[in-house]
């Protein structure tokens, strides 16, 4: 689930060419609570993923995409992370970050629902 708040929502649908109102019906769902997420295809990879080229809307990628693969879920154990890491191919390339980077982006990864203004 990658929550989205308004702010992201208008800059998805400026990049893919959609009114504010035909993105949230095509690309997104709501969640209990009353927040917004992203869809999911039936394989649950995300809509924007485009096999082999990445993101397709890379530049305006919501704050919780931004702070993968820090998420709590994934720090959760080293087994998590490496179950996340064989299915991501930029996971454990590219520079490190130290600790205090990464404890950040956990601290404010986005899953809790409480996202960005």
């Amino acid at each position: 689930t990658v929550r989205v708040c308004d702010a992201e929502i208008e800059a998805l649908a400026r990049r893919v060419g959609f009114s504010d109102a035909e993105f949230r019906a095509a690309f997104t769902r709501e969640l209990r609570g009353g927040d917004r997420s992203l869809r999911e295809r039936r394989d649950g990879t995300c809509v924007f993923d485009a096999a082999r080229r990445g993101c397709k809307v890379y530049p305006d990628r919501p704050h919780q995409c931004r702070t993968w693969p820090c998420w709590r879920a994934v720090l959760h154990s080293p087994e998590r992370w490496a179950e996340e890491a064989a299915g991501c191919p930029g996971m454990g390339r590219g520079p490190l970050h130290d600790a205090a980077s990464i404890e950040c982006a956990r601290a404010d990864d986005g899953s809790s629902g409480v996202l960005p203004r």
